[in-house]
Protein backbone atom coordinates (compact mmCIF):
# COMPACT_ATOMS: atom_id res chain seq x y z
CA UNK A 1 0.00 0.00 0.00
CA UNK A 2 2.50 2.36 0.78
CA UNK A 3 4.11 1.71 -2.29
CA UNK A 4 1.30 2.79 -4.31
CA UNK A 5 0.71 6.10 -2.37
CA UNK A 6 4.53 7.08 -3.02
CA UNK A 7 3.73 6.36 -6.73
CA UNK A 8 0.26 8.13 -7.35
CA UNK A 9 2.02 11.30 -5.39
CA UNK A 10 4.54 11.28 -8.25
CA UNK A 11 1.66 11.37 -10.60
CA UNK A 12 1.45 15.40 -10.89
CA UNK A 13 4.64 18.11 -11.05
CA UNK A 14 4.73 19.91 -7.23
CA UNK A 15 3.35 23.45 -6.98
CA UNK A 16 5.69 25.83 -9.23
CA UNK A 17 6.18 29.33 -9.04
CA UNK A 18 8.14 31.85 -11.49
CA UNK A 19 9.84 34.59 -10.07
CA UNK A 20 10.04 37.74 -12.05
CA UNK A 21 14.11 37.37 -12.25
CA UNK A 22 13.46 34.53 -14.22
CA UNK A 23 13.67 31.98 -11.68
CA UNK A 24 11.07 28.46 -10.91
CA UNK A 25 10.27 27.31 -6.89
CA UNK A 26 9.30 24.64 -6.03
CA UNK A 27 7.10 24.20 -2.88
CA UNK A 28 8.60 21.20 -0.68
CA UNK A 29 6.56 18.68 1.95
CA UNK A 30 6.90 21.72 4.77
CA UNK A 31 5.19 24.51 2.38
CA UNK A 32 8.61 26.44 1.72
CA UNK A 33 9.34 27.66 -1.51
CA UNK A 34 13.21 26.44 -2.86
CA UNK A 35 14.83 26.88 -5.61
CA UNK A 36 13.92 24.79 -8.69
CA UNK A 37 15.45 23.57 -12.09
CA UNK A 38 12.56 23.69 -14.31
CA UNK A 39 12.76 22.86 -18.63
CA UNK A 40 10.07 22.62 -20.84
CA UNK A 41 10.75 19.78 -23.12
CA UNK A 42 7.53 20.07 -24.97
CA UNK A 43 4.86 22.42 -25.72
CA UNK A 44 2.09 21.20 -27.91
CA UNK A 45 -1.66 22.47 -28.16
CA UNK A 46 -2.86 20.16 -25.59
CA UNK A 47 0.17 18.87 -23.82
CA UNK A 48 3.10 20.07 -21.94
CA UNK A 49 5.97 18.25 -21.50
CA UNK A 50 8.14 20.11 -17.64
CA UNK A 51 11.01 18.52 -16.47
CA UNK A 52 11.11 19.41 -12.94
CA UNK A 53 14.42 18.64 -11.17
CA UNK A 54 15.41 15.57 -13.61
CA UNK A 55 11.71 14.24 -13.33
CA UNK A 56 9.35 14.73 -16.31
CA UNK A 57 5.83 15.33 -15.87
CA UNK A 58 3.43 15.77 -18.68
CA UNK A 59 0.66 18.58 -17.97
CA UNK A 60 -2.81 18.96 -19.50
CA UNK A 61 -3.50 22.36 -18.89
CA UNK A 62 -6.96 22.64 -21.14
CA UNK A 63 -8.68 22.72 -17.64
CA UNK A 64 -7.30 25.97 -16.43
CA UNK A 65 -8.42 29.11 -16.13
CA UNK A 66 -8.40 30.62 -19.83
CA UNK A 67 -6.00 33.87 -18.19
CA UNK A 68 -4.30 31.48 -15.92
CA UNK A 69 -3.79 29.18 -19.30
CA UNK A 70 -2.31 32.10 -21.38
CA UNK A 71 -0.03 33.09 -18.62
CA UNK A 72 1.02 30.10 -18.31
CA UNK A 73 1.69 28.77 -22.13
CA UNK A 74 3.23 32.20 -22.89
CA UNK A 75 5.74 31.70 -19.87
CA UNK A 76 6.37 27.90 -21.16
CA UNK A 77 7.13 29.39 -24.72
CA UNK A 78 9.66 31.94 -23.57
CA UNK A 79 11.36 28.76 -21.57
CA UNK A 80 10.64 25.93 -24.41
CA UNK A 81 12.60 28.86 -27.07
CA UNK A 82 15.80 29.43 -24.86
Amino acid sequence: MALVAAHEARRYPPPLSYVKDARWQQMDERAEWLPARVQVVYLGRVLIGLKVERRLYWVFPDSAEPHALWHFRRLCSAEFQR
